[in-house]
């Protein structure tokens, strides 16, 4: 087991980080989409 900067306790043979916290990801917010409206593809 092994405890993350937040506190929590979790296992890093099966997470290479703390599952608790979730997953930081490096999103590039310069980019922009369109919205997708429902029901249509």
């Amino acid at each position: 087991m092994k405890r993350c900067i937040n506190g929590h306790y979790y296992d890093d043979a099966k997470h290479g980080l703390c599952p608790h916290c979730g997953v930081k990801i490096d999103l590039n917010l310069g980019m922009t989409q369109p919205i997708r409206q429902p029901g249509k593809n």
